[in-house]
Protein backbone atom coordinates (compact mmCIF):
# COMPACT_ATOMS: atom_id res chain seq x y z
CA UNK A 1 0.00 0.00 0.00
CA UNK A 2 2.82 2.43 1.21
CA UNK A 3 4.81 1.50 -2.31
CA UNK A 4 1.75 2.08 -4.23
CA UNK A 5 1.26 5.09 -2.51
CA UNK A 6 5.14 6.49 -2.83
CA UNK A 7 4.77 5.43 -6.65
CA UNK A 8 1.61 7.28 -7.58
CA UNK A 9 3.81 10.55 -5.71
CA UNK A 10 6.51 10.03 -8.32
CA UNK A 11 4.35 9.72 -10.89
CA UNK A 12 2.76 12.83 -9.88
CA UNK A 13 6.17 14.64 -9.37
CA UNK A 14 7.07 13.44 -12.73
CA UNK A 15 4.21 14.69 -14.56
CA UNK A 16 5.13 18.05 -13.13
CA UNK A 17 8.68 17.91 -14.39
CA UNK A 18 7.35 17.40 -18.16
CA UNK A 19 4.86 20.83 -16.87
CA UNK A 20 8.34 22.64 -15.88
CA UNK A 21 10.25 21.22 -19.07
CA UNK A 22 7.60 22.55 -21.09
CA UNK A 23 7.38 26.10 -19.42
CA UNK A 24 10.91 26.14 -19.80
CA UNK A 25 10.81 25.33 -23.94
CA UNK A 26 12.64 22.08 -23.73
CA UNK A 27 9.85 20.13 -25.71
CA UNK A 28 11.58 16.93 -26.40
CA UNK A 29 12.22 16.35 -22.70
CA UNK A 30 8.90 17.65 -21.54
CA UNK A 31 6.89 14.97 -24.05
CA UNK A 32 9.82 12.15 -22.62
CA UNK A 33 8.73 12.97 -19.34
CA UNK A 34 4.95 13.60 -20.21
CA UNK A 35 4.57 10.14 -21.64
CA UNK A 36 6.74 8.32 -19.14
CA UNK A 37 4.56 9.93 -16.70
CA UNK A 38 1.19 9.16 -18.31
CA UNK A 39 2.06 5.44 -19.20
CA UNK A 40 3.10 4.74 -15.23
CA UNK A 41 0.03 6.21 -14.32
CA UNK A 42 -2.42 4.23 -16.74
CA UNK A 43 -0.70 1.13 -15.60
CA UNK A 44 -0.78 2.16 -11.78
CA UNK A 45 -3.78 4.04 -11.36
CA UNK A 46 -6.19 3.22 -15.23
CA UNK A 47 -7.24 5.37 -17.56
CA UNK A 48 -9.77 7.27 -15.88
CA UNK A 49 -8.08 8.95 -12.90
CA UNK A 50 -7.57 12.21 -12.23
CA UNK A 51 -3.87 12.53 -12.37
CA UNK A 52 -3.81 10.08 -15.52
CA UNK A 53 -6.07 12.10 -17.58
CA UNK A 54 -4.24 15.88 -16.05
CA UNK A 55 -1.21 13.90 -17.31
CA UNK A 56 -2.62 13.51 -20.96
CA UNK A 57 -3.94 16.97 -21.19
CA UNK A 58 -0.10 18.12 -20.84
CA UNK A 59 0.81 16.08 -23.14
CA UNK A 60 -1.31 16.96 -25.76
CA UNK A 61 -0.76 20.66 -24.58
CA UNK A 62 2.88 19.94 -25.60
CA UNK A 63 2.13 18.09 -28.83
CA UNK A 64 0.00 21.40 -29.48
CA UNK A 65 3.51 23.32 -28.59
CA UNK A 66 5.37 21.22 -31.17
CA UNK A 67 2.53 21.95 -34.30
CA UNK A 68 1.25 18.68 -34.21
CA UNK A 69 -2.04 19.87 -34.32
CA UNK A 70 -3.76 16.54 -35.08
CA UNK A 71 -2.36 14.65 -32.45
CA UNK A 72 -2.76 16.87 -30.07
CA UNK A 73 -6.54 17.18 -31.16
CA UNK A 74 -6.81 12.86 -30.74
CA UNK A 75 -5.62 13.44 -27.67
CA UNK A 76 -7.37 16.16 -26.09
CA UNK A 77 -10.48 14.08 -27.93
CA UNK A 78 -9.94 11.26 -25.91
CA UNK A 79 -8.82 12.85 -22.24
CA UNK A 80 -12.42 14.69 -22.60
CA UNK A 81 -14.51 11.80 -23.74
CA UNK A 82 -13.08 10.10 -20.65
CA UNK A 83 -13.58 12.91 -18.22
CA UNK A 84 -16.98 13.74 -19.53
CA UNK A 85 -17.99 9.41 -18.02
CA UNK A 86 -15.74 9.48 -14.25
CA UNK A 87 -15.84 13.56 -13.33
CA UNK A 88 -18.14 15.85 -12.44
CA UNK A 89 -19.16 18.47 -15.36
CA UNK A 90 -17.56 20.98 -12.90
CA UNK A 91 -14.76 19.29 -12.29
CA UNK A 92 -11.08 21.41 -12.35
CA UNK A 93 -9.14 18.75 -14.98
CA UNK A 94 -12.50 19.00 -17.16
CA UNK A 95 -12.62 22.25 -16.74
CA UNK A 96 -8.98 22.50 -18.15
CA UNK A 97 -9.34 20.09 -20.86
CA UNK A 98 -11.93 22.31 -22.11
CA UNK A 99 -10.01 25.29 -22.45
CA UNK A 100 -7.14 23.81 -23.87
CA UNK A 101 -8.82 21.81 -26.35
CA UNK A 102 -10.70 25.19 -27.25
CA UNK A 103 -7.87 27.05 -27.91
CA UNK A 104 -6.46 24.02 -30.03
CA UNK A 105 -9.75 24.38 -32.22
CA UNK A 106 -9.51 27.83 -32.58
CA UNK A 107 -5.52 27.79 -33.79
CA UNK A 108 -7.34 25.05 -36.34
CA UNK A 109 -9.56 27.57 -36.96
CA UNK A 110 -12.48 25.57 -36.15
CA UNK A 111 -14.12 28.71 -34.44
CA UNK A 112 -17.46 26.55 -34.02
CA UNK A 113 -16.28 23.65 -32.25
CA UNK A 114 -13.47 26.04 -30.13
CA UNK A 115 -17.17 28.11 -29.22
CA UNK A 116 -18.61 24.95 -27.71
CA UNK A 117 -15.87 23.91 -25.62
CA UNK A 118 -15.06 27.60 -24.37
CA UNK A 119 -18.92 27.93 -23.36
CA UNK A 120 -18.64 24.92 -21.61
CA UNK A 121 -15.63 25.81 -19.85
CA UNK A 122 -16.50 29.23 -19.38
CA UNK A 123 -19.87 28.19 -17.32
CA UNK A 124 -18.14 25.79 -15.43
CA UNK A 125 -15.28 27.64 -13.88
CA UNK A 126 -18.46 30.59 -12.91
CA UNK A 127 -20.15 27.75 -11.18
CA UNK A 128 -16.92 26.57 -9.34
CA UNK A 129 -15.75 29.90 -8.41
CA UNK A 130 -17.49 32.65 -9.39
CA UNK A 131 -16.82 35.32 -11.53
CA UNK A 132 -14.58 37.00 -9.73
CA UNK A 133 -11.91 34.94 -10.06
CA UNK A 134 -8.57 34.67 -12.77
CA UNK A 135 -9.88 31.13 -14.23
CA UNK A 136 -13.00 32.29 -14.80
CA UNK A 137 -12.23 35.57 -16.33
CA UNK A 138 -9.56 33.75 -18.62
CA UNK A 139 -11.75 31.28 -20.00
CA UNK A 140 -14.53 34.44 -20.82
CA UNK A 141 -12.48 36.25 -22.55
CA UNK A 142 -10.82 32.64 -24.05
CA UNK A 143 -14.66 32.68 -25.35
CA UNK A 144 -14.65 36.30 -26.65
CA UNK A 145 -11.28 35.60 -28.52
CA UNK A 146 -13.14 32.90 -30.45
CA UNK A 147 -16.54 35.00 -30.94
CA UNK A 148 -13.95 37.95 -32.24
CA UNK A 149 -12.76 35.33 -35.04
CA UNK A 150 -16.60 34.53 -36.10
CA UNK A 151 -17.07 38.13 -36.52
CA UNK A 152 -19.72 38.26 -33.66
CA UNK A 153 -18.29 41.87 -32.32
CA UNK A 154 -21.11 42.58 -30.59
CA UNK A 155 -21.18 40.02 -27.59
CA UNK A 156 -17.45 39.98 -28.02
CA UNK A 157 -17.09 43.20 -27.03
CA UNK A 158 -19.44 42.81 -24.10
CA UNK A 159 -17.99 40.21 -22.93
CA UNK A 160 -14.28 41.52 -23.33
CA UNK A 161 -15.52 45.13 -21.73
CA UNK A 162 -16.86 42.91 -18.70
CA UNK A 163 -13.40 40.88 -18.58
CA UNK A 164 -11.41 43.80 -18.27
CA UNK A 165 -13.41 45.49 -15.66
CA UNK A 166 -13.45 42.35 -13.48
CA UNK A 167 -9.78 42.03 -14.00
CA UNK A 168 -9.08 45.48 -12.50
CA UNK A 169 -11.20 44.94 -9.90
CA UNK A 170 -9.62 42.09 -9.00
CA UNK A 171 -5.72 42.53 -9.93
CA UNK A 172 -5.72 46.35 -10.40
CA UNK A 173 -4.36 48.81 -13.75
CA UNK A 174 -0.88 47.56 -13.46
CA UNK A 175 -1.24 44.10 -13.92
CA UNK A 176 -0.05 42.68 -16.57
CA UNK A 177 -3.84 40.31 -17.11
CA UNK A 178 -5.25 43.85 -17.15
CA UNK A 179 -3.32 45.31 -19.83
CA UNK A 180 -4.23 41.84 -21.65
CA UNK A 181 -7.53 42.37 -21.19
CA UNK A 182 -7.08 46.02 -22.71
CA UNK A 183 -5.61 44.60 -25.69
CA UNK A 184 -7.68 42.15 -26.47
CA UNK A 185 -11.03 45.01 -26.38
CA UNK A 186 -7.73 47.60 -28.04
CA UNK A 187 -7.41 44.63 -31.13
CA UNK A 188 -11.81 44.45 -31.54
CA UNK A 189 -11.99 48.06 -32.15
CA UNK A 190 -8.98 48.08 -34.60
CA UNK A 191 -11.07 45.68 -36.68
CA UNK A 192 -13.77 47.00 -36.59
CA UNK A 193 -12.28 50.13 -38.10
CA UNK A 194 -12.62 52.41 -34.46
CA UNK A 195 -8.88 53.05 -34.52
CA UNK A 196 -9.27 56.14 -32.46
CA UNK A 197 -10.94 54.79 -29.57
CA UNK A 198 -8.38 51.93 -29.48
CA UNK A 199 -5.53 54.76 -29.26
CA UNK A 200 -7.30 56.43 -26.75
CA UNK A 201 -7.65 53.38 -24.90
CA UNK A 202 -3.69 52.28 -24.61
CA UNK A 203 -3.01 56.14 -23.73
CA UNK A 204 -5.30 56.36 -21.29
CA UNK A 205 -4.35 53.04 -19.44
CA UNK A 206 -0.60 53.79 -20.19
CA UNK A 207 -1.38 57.42 -18.46
CA UNK A 208 -2.76 55.58 -15.74
CA UNK A 209 -0.65 52.95 -15.34
CA UNK A 210 2.68 55.67 -15.14
CA UNK A 211 0.17 57.87 -12.43
CA UNK A 212 0.09 54.74 -10.09
CA UNK A 213 3.72 53.58 -10.72
CA UNK A 214 6.03 56.27 -11.58
CA UNK A 215 6.63 54.92 -14.64
CA UNK A 216 9.36 52.09 -13.80
CA UNK A 217 7.49 49.33 -13.36
CA UNK A 218 8.73 46.46 -15.63
CA UNK A 219 4.57 45.58 -16.06
CA UNK A 220 4.47 48.69 -18.31
CA UNK A 221 6.40 47.45 -20.48
CA UNK A 222 4.63 44.17 -20.87
CA UNK A 223 1.45 46.87 -21.42
CA UNK A 224 3.79 48.57 -24.11
CA UNK A 225 5.05 46.01 -26.53
CA UNK A 226 1.09 44.72 -27.57
CA UNK A 227 -0.22 47.80 -27.68
CA UNK A 228 2.58 48.94 -30.15
CA UNK A 229 2.80 46.22 -31.89
CA UNK A 230 -1.35 46.20 -32.72
CA UNK A 231 -0.79 49.84 -33.83
CA UNK A 232 2.13 48.85 -36.43
CA UNK A 233 -0.51 45.47 -37.45
CA UNK A 234 -2.86 48.16 -38.44
CA UNK A 235 -0.89 50.87 -39.73
CA UNK A 236 -1.04 53.47 -37.23
CA UNK A 237 2.83 53.53 -37.01
CA UNK A 238 2.98 57.22 -35.74
CA UNK A 239 1.05 55.58 -32.87
CA UNK A 240 2.98 52.67 -32.57
CA UNK A 241 6.57 54.76 -32.86
CA UNK A 242 4.71 56.48 -29.83
CA UNK A 243 4.29 53.84 -26.99
CA UNK A 244 7.60 52.35 -28.62
CA UNK A 245 9.69 55.53 -27.48
CA UNK A 246 8.05 55.85 -24.17
CA UNK A 247 8.54 51.60 -23.68
CA UNK A 248 12.69 52.95 -24.39
CA UNK A 249 12.35 55.29 -21.47
CA UNK A 250 10.79 52.89 -19.26
CA UNK A 251 13.40 50.42 -20.10
CA UNK A 252 15.92 52.75 -19.06
CA UNK A 253 14.53 53.31 -16.08
CA UNK A 254 14.17 49.71 -15.30
CA UNK A 255 17.50 48.87 -16.77
CA UNK A 256 19.16 51.19 -13.77
CA UNK A 257 17.68 49.49 -11.28
CA UNK A 258 17.08 45.79 -12.35
CA UNK A 259 19.68 42.86 -12.77
CA UNK A 260 18.96 41.20 -16.16
CA UNK A 261 19.46 37.89 -14.54
CA UNK A 262 16.45 38.70 -11.96
CA UNK A 263 14.30 39.33 -15.44
CA UNK A 264 11.30 37.45 -15.79
CA UNK A 265 10.85 35.49 -19.05
CA UNK A 266 7.56 37.56 -20.48
CA UNK A 267 9.27 40.59 -19.98
CA UNK A 268 12.37 39.40 -22.17
CA UNK A 269 9.68 38.69 -25.01
CA UNK A 270 7.81 42.01 -24.36
CA UNK A 271 11.23 43.81 -24.89
CA UNK A 272 11.83 41.37 -27.64
CA UNK A 273 8.82 42.71 -29.33
CA UNK A 274 9.42 46.19 -28.54
CA UNK A 275 13.17 46.16 -30.38
CA UNK A 276 11.06 44.83 -33.09
CA UNK A 277 8.54 47.34 -33.35
CA UNK A 278 11.52 50.37 -33.01
CA UNK A 279 12.95 48.26 -35.91
CA UNK A 280 10.01 48.73 -38.06
CA UNK A 281 9.86 52.19 -37.73
CA UNK A 282 13.43 53.00 -38.29
CA UNK A 283 15.27 53.01 -34.96
CA UNK A 284 17.80 50.73 -35.89
CA UNK A 285 19.74 51.94 -33.05
CA UNK A 286 17.59 51.55 -30.35
CA UNK A 287 16.25 48.05 -31.12
CA UNK A 288 19.96 46.97 -31.59
CA UNK A 289 20.47 47.59 -27.91
CA UNK A 290 17.11 46.67 -26.38
CA UNK A 291 18.23 43.34 -28.74
CA UNK A 292 21.26 43.10 -26.92
CA UNK A 293 19.42 43.39 -23.62
CA UNK A 294 17.21 40.50 -24.12
CA UNK A 295 20.05 38.23 -25.68
CA UNK A 296 21.79 38.62 -22.61
CA UNK A 297 19.02 38.33 -20.35
CA UNK A 298 17.77 35.04 -21.97
CA UNK A 299 20.97 33.23 -22.10
CA UNK A 300 21.30 34.26 -17.56
CA UNK A 301 17.22 33.44 -17.50
CA UNK A 302 16.34 30.74 -20.11
CA UNK A 303 19.99 29.40 -21.04
CA UNK A 304 21.83 29.03 -24.20
CA UNK A 305 19.33 26.49 -26.18
CA UNK A 306 15.66 27.80 -24.90
CA UNK A 307 13.50 28.19 -28.23
CA UNK A 308 13.24 31.93 -26.81
CA UNK A 309 16.89 32.86 -27.01
CA UNK A 310 17.37 31.40 -30.21
CA UNK A 311 14.56 34.15 -31.78
CA UNK A 312 16.61 36.46 -30.14
CA UNK A 313 19.58 35.13 -31.61
CA UNK A 314 17.81 35.83 -34.93
CA UNK A 315 16.19 39.52 -34.33
CA UNK A 316 19.79 40.57 -33.41
CA UNK A 317 21.01 39.23 -36.37
CA UNK A 318 18.25 40.91 -38.57
CA UNK A 319 19.07 44.04 -36.93
CA UNK A 320 23.02 43.62 -37.33
CA UNK A 321 22.59 42.66 -41.21
CA UNK A 322 21.10 45.83 -41.33
CA UNK A 323 23.75 47.77 -40.96
CA UNK A 324 26.54 45.70 -42.41
CA UNK A 325 27.71 44.03 -39.57
CA UNK A 326 27.34 40.85 -41.28
CA UNK A 327 30.39 38.76 -38.71
CA UNK A 328 28.44 38.98 -36.15
CA UNK A 329 25.11 38.57 -37.84
CA UNK A 330 26.50 35.29 -39.12
CA UNK A 331 27.27 33.97 -35.65
CA UNK A 332 24.10 34.20 -34.14
CA UNK A 333 22.51 33.12 -37.35
CA UNK A 334 24.56 30.06 -36.97
CA UNK A 335 23.66 30.04 -33.58
CA UNK A 336 20.07 30.21 -34.31
CA UNK A 337 19.88 27.49 -36.97
CA UNK A 338 21.83 24.81 -35.23
CA UNK A 339 19.78 24.93 -32.03
CA UNK A 340 16.53 25.28 -33.89
CA UNK A 341 17.99 22.12 -35.51
CA UNK A 342 18.60 20.45 -32.50
CA UNK A 343 15.23 21.44 -30.60
CA UNK A 344 12.18 21.05 -33.55
CA UNK A 345 14.69 19.01 -35.79
CA UNK A 346 15.63 20.08 -39.69
CA UNK A 347 11.87 20.27 -40.85
CA UNK A 348 10.20 22.40 -38.47
CA UNK A 349 9.35 26.07 -39.93
CA UNK A 350 11.30 28.01 -37.28
CA UNK A 351 14.88 25.62 -38.51
CA UNK A 352 13.63 26.60 -42.44
CA UNK A 353 13.78 30.24 -41.56
CA UNK A 354 17.12 30.10 -39.81
CA UNK A 355 18.43 28.14 -42.88
CA UNK A 356 17.07 31.12 -45.36
CA UNK A 357 18.91 33.51 -43.02
CA UNK A 358 22.35 31.75 -42.44
CA UNK A 359 22.19 31.80 -46.64
CA UNK A 360 21.77 35.23 -47.06
CA UNK A 361 24.05 36.74 -44.00
CA UNK A 362 26.39 34.44 -45.76
CA UNK A 363 25.60 35.33 -49.58
CA UNK A 364 26.07 38.92 -47.93
CA UNK A 365 29.79 38.24 -47.41
CA UNK A 366 30.65 36.11 -50.70
CA UNK A 367 30.83 32.71 -49.02
CA UNK A 368 29.37 31.65 -51.85
CA UNK A 369 30.48 27.68 -51.94
CA UNK A 370 29.06 27.76 -48.60
CA UNK A 371 25.78 29.46 -49.08
CA UNK A 372 25.11 27.00 -52.19
CA UNK A 373 25.70 24.13 -50.50
CA UNK A 374 23.03 25.31 -47.30
CA UNK A 375 21.06 26.91 -50.31
CA UNK A 376 20.46 23.92 -52.13
CA UNK A 377 19.46 21.81 -48.47
CA UNK A 378 17.19 24.25 -47.98
CA UNK A 379 15.56 24.22 -51.59
CA UNK A 380 15.08 19.85 -50.69
CA UNK A 381 13.56 20.60 -47.30
CA UNK A 382 11.38 22.88 -48.85
CA UNK A 383 10.27 20.82 -51.63
CA UNK A 384 9.89 18.00 -49.06
CA UNK A 385 7.81 19.82 -46.08
CA UNK A 386 6.28 22.68 -48.60
CA UNK A 387 6.22 20.88 -51.86
CA UNK A 388 7.91 21.50 -54.68
CA UNK A 389 5.81 24.44 -56.47
CA UNK A 390 5.36 26.32 -53.55
CA UNK A 391 6.31 30.00 -53.48
CA UNK A 392 8.50 30.18 -50.79
CA UNK A 393 10.29 26.85 -52.26
CA UNK A 394 10.60 28.49 -55.66
CA UNK A 395 11.80 31.58 -53.79
CA UNK A 396 14.42 29.54 -52.27
CA UNK A 397 15.52 28.18 -56.08
CA UNK A 398 15.54 31.92 -57.06
CA UNK A 399 18.18 32.78 -54.44
CA UNK A 400 20.06 29.52 -55.38
CA UNK A 401 20.48 30.19 -58.87
CA UNK A 402 21.17 33.82 -58.27
CA UNK A 403 24.49 32.27 -55.92
CA UNK A 404 25.14 30.63 -58.84
CA UNK A 405 25.29 33.33 -61.09
CA UNK A 406 27.62 35.07 -58.88
CA UNK A 407 29.80 32.02 -59.30
CA UNK A 408 29.65 32.92 -63.04
CA UNK A 409 28.11 29.36 -63.54
CA UNK A 410 25.66 30.77 -65.37
CA UNK A 411 24.46 27.51 -67.19
CA UNK A 412 23.50 25.97 -64.10
CA UNK A 413 21.76 29.58 -62.72
CA UNK A 414 20.28 29.25 -66.06
CA UNK A 415 18.42 25.70 -65.54
CA UNK A 416 17.45 26.82 -61.89
CA UNK A 417 15.53 29.74 -63.06
CA UNK A 418 14.09 28.38 -66.06
CA UNK A 419 12.69 25.28 -64.08
CA UNK A 420 11.35 27.41 -61.24
CA UNK A 421 9.99 30.37 -63.78
CA UNK A 422 8.26 27.22 -65.47
CA UNK A 423 6.09 26.34 -62.03
CA UNK A 424 5.76 29.95 -61.03
CA UNK A 425 3.53 30.57 -63.78
CA UNK A 426 1.47 28.07 -62.77
CA UNK A 427 1.23 29.54 -59.02
CA UNK A 428 2.08 32.93 -58.73
CA UNK A 429 0.03 35.74 -60.62
CA UNK A 430 2.41 38.29 -62.81
CA UNK A 431 2.78 40.28 -60.22
CA UNK A 432 3.61 38.11 -57.33
CA UNK A 433 7.61 39.06 -56.45
CA UNK A 434 8.34 35.22 -56.89
CA UNK A 435 6.91 35.47 -60.28
CA UNK A 436 8.39 39.06 -61.30
CA UNK A 437 12.27 37.86 -60.15
CA UNK A 438 12.30 34.74 -61.85
CA UNK A 439 11.28 35.98 -64.76
CA UNK A 440 13.71 39.04 -64.52
CA UNK A 441 16.53 36.44 -64.05
CA UNK A 442 15.37 33.99 -66.94
CA UNK A 443 15.85 37.19 -69.55
CA UNK A 444 18.98 38.40 -67.82
CA UNK A 445 20.71 34.57 -68.57
CA UNK A 446 19.11 33.63 -71.42
CA UNK A 447 21.88 34.01 -73.40
CA UNK A 448 24.58 32.43 -72.00
CA UNK A 449 28.40 32.84 -73.82
CA UNK A 450 30.60 32.70 -71.10
CA UNK A 451 30.39 30.70 -67.83
CA UNK A 452 32.37 28.73 -65.87
CA UNK A 453 30.33 25.52 -66.19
Amino acid sequence: MFAAASQEDSLKDLSRAAESFWERGQLKQAEETARRALDGQKQLLGDCHRETLTTATTLAGILKQQDRDDEAAAMFEDTLRTADEVLESDDLVTLRILNDFGLLLQKQRKFDAARRMLERATRGYIAHYGEKHDSSITSMTNLARVMKNQQDYEEAEDIFRHGLALREGLLGVTHPETGESVRFLGELLLETDRGEEAESLFRTTLDRQVALTGGNNIDLLECMDPFAMLMLDYGRTDAAAEIAKRAVQTRRQWKDKHALDTVHPHTLTSLNNLAGVLQSCGDISSAEGIHRDVLQGSLLVLGPDHPNTLSTCSNLAGVLEKRGAFAEAEDLNRQAYEGRVTIFGPEHPKTIASMADLVNVLAWQEKLVEAIGLNIALVDVKRKVMGPDNPSTLWSMFTLGVLYERQGKLRTARDIFDTAFEAATTVCPPDHPVYRSLGASCDRVKDVRDTLD
